[in-house]
């Protein structure tokens, strides 16, 4: 997964608590879409489309702009799909930056 801020030292304290925050994210999503709470994942869908690109993620922009789409159209089996897709692309994203801060040291 690309992020041009990953060799910025700036960055590096906010790329990681993004990519925490996602990662505790995905289980409240998971259980608002056992509980057909669209509303939620609507919005975490917004909020991930207008956050992505800004921490260097433009994957994570477009999946945002899906997932709340999905939501607003109330597509579970949709949304079961993308929420696994950006499970995986939240733990790629995450051994990525993880290993790269290996190599900075």
């Amino acid at each position: 997964m690309n992020n041009e801020f990953l060799n910025e030292p700036e960055f590096q304290e906010l790329i990681s608590d993004y990519l925490d925050y996602l990662k505790s994210s995905l289980s409240s999503l998971k259980e608002n879409l056992g509980s057909k709470n669209f509303k939620k994942i609507r919005k975490f869908g917004h909020n991930l489309k207008g956050t992505g690109t800004g921490y260097g993620y433009a994957e994570f922009t477009k999946i945002g702009k899906t997932i709340e789409q999905a939501a607003i159209d109330e597509k579970s089996d949709s949304l079961t799909e993308l929420l696994d897709q950006f499970d995986a692309m939240v733990n790629e994203a995450h051994e990525q930056f993880h290993s790269k801060q290996i190599n900075l040291i």
